[in-house]
């Protein structure tokens, strides 16, 4: 197969090589995408009628 052709195994950025507020950033995005989900998942089981209303 051609070099080319190949895909190596190493990974765009390192670990390592990342810097510390891109990690921070991508935690703290991930920390707040989850607590959406979480809130809304609640509201929808503690007021299934409410939340089919406002969502129809």
């Amino acid at each position: 197969m051609a070099e080319g052709i190949a895909v190596a195994d190493e990974v765009l950025i390192p670990f390592r090589d990342r810097r510390a507020w891109q990690i921070a950033l991508n935690l703290i995005a991930a920390i707040l995408i989850a607590a959406v989900f979480l809130i809304v998942g609640v509201w929808k089981i503690t007021d299934p009628a409410g939340a089919a209303a406002r969502l129809a």
